[in-house]
Parts: C-alpha cells; structure tokens; sequence
C-alpha cells in the first residue's frame, strides 16, 4: 500500500504524486482510493487502493530511469515503413508502462523526426513517450517536471549528433 506523498507511477499517464488516500463509502464498491496529482498535465486521478496493482501502479524506480537513459544512449533502431505496422510497435511500448521501453520509443521517434519522417500519430506518440519519461525522471530527481523534460531533450540532442556521425560516415564513404 502507499502513503501520502509517495511518488507513483500510473502505466499509461506516467508519474505523479499521492496527495492524499482518501476513504468514501458507496462509491463503485470501493472505499479507499488513491488521489494522485499526475505530473504532466497536473490533472487528477482517482484509483481505488484495491485496484491499484492491477490497473500497474508502482512506485517511481530509479533503476528503471537508469535503464530508460541507457536505452536513450544506444543506436536507434528502423521502424517499420509501413504505418499500422508502425503504429502497433509504437503503441505496444506505451502500453507497456515499461520506462525503457518507452524510452525506446522516445529516442527511435527522435531519430525518424531527423529526417522529416514523422506523421501527426507518431508526433502525439513521441510526445506521450517524452512525457511519461520525463515525468518519471521529476519523481525519481525530486525536480519539475519542465527540469526533466529539458533533460531529456539535451540527452536526446546529444544522442542524436552520435548517431548522426557514423551515418554520415558511412554516406561519406559509400560516394567514393
């Protein structure tokens, strides 16, 4: 069970904060719920302290950042041509609730926006990606989530000029 003030993760809206448990009679059936202020938007969700580990509440996880900053470092990887092809792996990472996986869809998005390859699904995607990790690294640094979107967006560019050289290498290399 969590307290008041933990920092949790919600698997598809991403990191928030425990404001308060809060116990009702009558409603749904259930009698405590968590209210949690989520981190991205500043909205506020009502979960039922019962359903919380089926729904995927957890705890915000400084090894799962950790991981998710790994994934940010390795080289991106091709996505499918094809859009519902596309798609279907995108979402199924976000759906995951998995923060390097997420992470995954954060840096490969990245790298196919490189080249103006982005259609307004795989932008709204890439938004959602950046959000929940961000929000995650706020509740694992303690920092603003504006701090950690920031972040991310310098390790992102940093990343990105990486992978952007050999790919240049090997242009470079194929021409003569």
């Amino acid at each position: 069970m969590f307290q008041q003030g933990d920092k949790v993760v919600h698997p598809t809206h991403g990191a928030g904060v425990i404001r308060e448990i809060r116990r009702s009679d009558g409603i749904n059936g259930f009698s405590e719920f968590y209210i949690v202020e989520l981190f991205a938007n500043r909205l506020t969700m009502m979960i039922p302290v019962e359903n919380a580990s089926t729904l995927g509440l957890r705890q915000a996880d400084s090894l799962l950042v950790s991981q998710a900053m790994e994934a940010l470092a390795e080289p991106p990887h091709h996505l499918p041509s094809e859009f519902k092809a596309r798609q279907r792996e995108l979402t199924d990472k976000l759906r995951s609730g998995n923060t390097r996986l997420i992470a995954e869809v954060c840096r490969d998005l990245t790298w196919r926006s490189k080249f103006g390859q982005l259609t307004s699904t795989d932008a709204r995607l890439l938004e959602q990606a950046r959000d929940f990790v961000a929000t995650e690294i706020a509740a694992v640094r303690d920092c603003e989530p504006d701090v950690a979107f920031e972040h991310l967006s310098v390790v992102l560019a940093q990343e990105l000029t990486k992978w952007a050289a050999p790919e240049a290498r090997q242009a470079g290399g194929a021409g003569q």
